[in-house]
């Protein structure tokens, strides 16, 4: 069996994957979930996040043969901790999110699939992180559990800004892990099928569709674990549907 890692996207932490880390370890999987810097209960203070510190705690959590898989934003992130570190990596998943190309910072990508819902508007009081937007329920968890929806929107925090410029600006240096695969929710708001899917071509990275929104941990769970499941049964050769 398979070691998962699991990286959260925007203002959420490893809270976000409360049902899928057991689901994975019920099929036989190792599974951690890990909180990004100034993110879910890490308490780094916004002002000190950077980008050098958020690439880190992903590669700082790699071990041989992980399966890496990175929702939304943190699909950026994982992208950088896998080209810095591919020999640690089995496969590396881009979940709900745009894949990034050589050469282009993720703000040119950004630019390229104009279909993706950013909202960089609104910050804290001390210009030093970005918050939810006020859409946040009809955007990212249009399809989820009313009680999950309750619960999440209470534990979002907000984004530390420096790092999400310093990514923005930066020019991509690698190129896809050879064993990426990319996942595309078909109800997804902010990431859909229509900007995933060209993205992913662009950088050589075939996709699966599947149903839910944006937060598939919580919209379809079995779905996205029977997903991740088969890519790793694949990745290590014991078969997989």
């Amino acid at each position: 069996m398979s070691r998962f890692l699991l990286v959260h996207g925007r203002h959420h932490g490893a809270w976000c994957w409360e049902y899928v880390v057991p689901a994975l370890r019920a099929r036989g999987h190792a599974a951690i979930a890990i909180d990004l810097p100034g993110q879910g209960d890490d308490s780094t203070p916004a002002g000190e996040v950077t980008a050098r510190a958020t690439v880190d705690r992903i590669v700082e959590a790699l071990e041989p043969k992980t399966v890496l898989v990175g929702h939304s934003l943190g699909g950026f992130w994982c992208h950088r901790a896998a080209g810095e570190a591919p020999d640690l990596v089995e496969r590396m998943v881009y979940l709900a999110t745009l894949v990034a190309r050589k050469g282009e910072s993720w703000a040119e990508t950004a630019e390229r699939y104009p279909g993706s819902v950013i909202d960089n508007t609104r910050l804290d009081e001390e210009q030093q992180a970005i918050l939810p937007p006020s859409d946040y329920a009809d955007t990212v968890y249009n399809r989820c559990p009313a009680g999950d929806v309750e619960k999440a929107l209470a534990r979002l925090r907000p984004l530390p800004l420096q790092s999400l410029v310093e990514a923005g600006m930066t020019p991509e240096p690698y190129d896809s892990h050879p064993s990426s695969i990319a996942i595309a929710c078909v109800d997804d708001r902010v990431q859909p099928p229509s900007v995933i899917e060209p993205s992913a071509k662009a950088a050589g990275v075939p996709v699966l569709r599947m149903a839910g929104d944006h937060s598939s941990f919580y919209s379809e769970v079995d779905a996205l674990v029977g997903i991740l499941d088969d890519i790793a049964r694949d990745a290590s050769g014991t078969g997989g549907g």
